[in-house]
Formats: C-alpha cells, structure tokens, sequence
C-alpha cells in the first residue's frame, strides 16, 4: 500500500560556495565567466528564484530533462517541432520547464540520498523534488514512458499534468533518477532555462514509445552516430560528456580537466558518478 508522503523544507541558509563532485570548493564566480563580461550573482540555498545575470533582464525558469540510456550504448532523442519558438527541429532529451503541480504533488518514493544532497547544494528539498518530478513528467508527456513504481492505490490530484501519469496505476521512481550535469541557457536567447540533466536507464521504464507531438520522430541513437543530427548546442555538448563519461579509457585526471574547460561557459554541475555501473 503507498502512502502519501509530505515533504519538509529545510532552514535556509546561504553557502559562499558549492561543491562539485571531484572538486574542490570554488567560489560559483569563478565558474561562470561568460565572454561579454556578466557574472551571476551566488545562489543562495533555500531561495526560489534561479540564478540572474547582470546586463540580462530575463530570468532563467527552472527545467529538468532526462537522459535515457539504453545499453550504456544509445540514447532517446527526440526532434523539436517547427512550432517551437526555442530551438525548432533540433533533437533533444525529453524534459520541459517546471510546472507549479510538480511542486504540490506528493510522491510517496523519494530521491536517492546522493542525489537530493547534489540538488541541496544549491535549492531546497522541495525544489530539488520538483526538478526531479518535472522530469519524470516531461518525459511520460513527449515520449509515453513511466519512470515509476506500481501502486495499488495511487494518488488522486487536481493537477492535470499529473492525474493521467497516476492513472496508470504507477507513482513517480525518483530513486531511479541520478544527477549528472546543470547548465543555464546564456543571456540574449530568447528562452533561458536553468536545467538539470537527470539520468536513468530504459530498464526502469514502462509503457511503449510515443508522443503528445512536442517531440516528432522519437528514437534510439546510438551514442557514437549522435553527431549526425542536428542537435541543439547544449545537448551535443552534455552528450559529449556522456561519452566521455561512460569511456573506460577516459581516465578521472581526464574528465577533471574537461569540466575545467567547459565551466567556462553554460555548463554550472558536473557529477561524473552518475554514469556509474548501478
């Protein structure tokens, strides 16, 4: 029988610094040094509002993704439609913005301990849940799989987004999830996002491919071919790190100094353990 479980929320408190996995404390200004010179202000842990830059008036909106690997050789990609105003026709990972319900619904199965004290590095217990929801969520919607765990009486909600997921008889799995990487869409697009790239296995999914239409001509890639489609920036690069990741030759001084070379730029976290044979 689940039950309902009721989320706490922590004391705020306001870290100087975060640390990454394998790396040391650093200040987050020396993280993000964008090439016109703006910095982002220090996050402040139990605060709502994501990251803002100096120079930029539109805030980046909180959104979760989901990296489906299939054999630890393919991935699920699906592509944009011409109707999107950001990045049309390109392919993505399944993942949207956080929507209100995702913060309300209870979920009975909570994130692993290694994956909310990641996310509480820089958000509180219930904002790292709704990430990770939003995730689980996005996913069902554009691709019809169910991260989730059979229950014998799921719960009831008013929330449209999330009462056809619960029909299926399936509660959410969040301690399927893992956190791999953070990156925050740069000022002057025309949508900022500030994202979380969870990951998960097609082993722990149920239901069959298909679509609400926002994501067309969904399918599984194989990891070494991904650079044939036209993918957008963000996702070629967190695919890269994929790949490096899951490369048994790549050795750990390795991956230290490419997170180096791309902290630089959108990427904010990095968590290599997250490709980690379970």
């Amino acid at each position: 029988m689940c039950q309902r479980a009721r989320a706490t929320r922590p004391r705020p408190h306001s870290p100087k610094s975060v640390q990454l996995a394998n790396q040391p404390l650093v200040p987050i200004v020396c993280w993000l040094q964008y090439k016109h010179g703006s910095v982002p202000r220090a996050p402040e842990r139990g605060t709502i509002p994501p990251h803002t830059f100096d120079g930029d008036t539109m805030r980046p909106r909180d959104a979760a993704t989901l990296i489906i690997l299939r054999r630890r050789r393919e991935v699920l990609l699906g592509r944009r439609n011409a109707q999107h105003v950001f990045m049309p026709h390109r392919y993505v990972f399944p993942g949207g913005r956080v929507d209100a319900g995702d913060a309300r619904v209870a979920c009975p199965v909570t994130l692993s301990r290694a994956t909310q004290g990641q996310l509480q590095r820089s958000v509180t217990a219930p904002r790292a849940q709704a990430l990770a929801m939003a995730a689980v969520r996005e996913t069902f919607e554009e691709t019809g799989f169910i991260l989730g765990k059979r229950c014998s009486s799921p719960p009831q909600t008013r929330s449209p987004h999330w009462q056809p997921f619960f029909d299926t008889g399936h509660v959410p799995a969040l301690d399927r999830l893992r956190y791999f990487a953070r990156a925050i869409t740069p000022p002057g697009m025309v949508r900022r996002f500030d994202a979380r790239f969870f990951l998960c296995h097609e082993r722990d999914l149920h239901g069959s491919l298909r679509g609400n239409g926002e994501l067309t001509d969904l399918r599984w890639v194989p990891l070494d071919e991904v650079d044939t489609l036209p993918l957008a920036p963000i996702t070629q690069l967190v695919l890269g790190l994929v790949r490096q990741g899951l490369d048994a030759n790549t050795a750990a001084s390795q991956q230290s100094a490419l997170y180096r070379e791309l902290a630089g730029r959108e990427l904010i976290e990095l968590h290599w353990e997250a490709l980690k044979k379970p």
